[in-house]
């Protein structure tokens, strides 16, 4: 329960985060930004290299919830990537898909049985596995603002030191 709860605290600071570089209409370039504590840089240009996740067959990129952030500290690099995608194939094949290409992964971690839908009434999946020190996260549910009636995948990646990693054990 533990891990659980923990994933779903990093899941909500990367959806925080793909909605902070979501604002404002699609990004181009970088920015960087320079304080006492560091340098944090954001730029909105993502690939499947950058995700460290296979992108779903044919889905699209919304270039406006798509982002780079990368902080630099004493206490070295932190880089956060998020991106939301949507396709017209239904939830449950994609979750199939994601299940198979992921299950091999280290600390491969399926969170869909965990996931009531009582809430939403909607079928969610959510994956995560650790490489080397990168969290991946990958979440799949229907979609109800920007692509209304698609299935949006959002995946996440986030290394440094403060990012966790994902305990095993119980």
């Amino acid at each position: 329960m533990k891990k659980f709860i923990g994933l779903m605290l990093v899941a909500l600071l990367v959806l925080g985060l793909a909605a902070l570089v979501g604002c404002g209409g699609t990004k181009t370039g970088e920015v960087e930004v320079e304080t006492e504590e560091g340098t944090t840089t954001v730029s909105g240009t993502i690939t499947e290299k950058d995700l460290g996740v296979p992108i779903y067959p044919g889905a699209k990129m919304d270039e406006n919830s798509a982002g780079t952030v990368k902080s630099q500290n004493e206490k070295g690099e932190e880089v956060w990537t998020a991106a939301v995608l949507w396709t017209d194939d239904s939830v449950s094949e994609v979750i199939d898909w994601y299940r198979d290409k992921l299950k091999g992964k280290p600390q491969f971690t399926d969170l869909t049985q965990g996931i009531s839908t009582s809430a939403t009434g909607q079928e969610m999946g959510m994956f995560a596995f650790q490489e080397g020190d990168a969290f991946k996260m990958v979440t799949i549910a229907k979609g109800t603002v920007d692509h209304l009636g698609k299935t949006e995948i959002a995946i996440t990646s986030g290394s440094g030191p403060g990012v966790p990693p994902i305990n095993t054990s119980q």
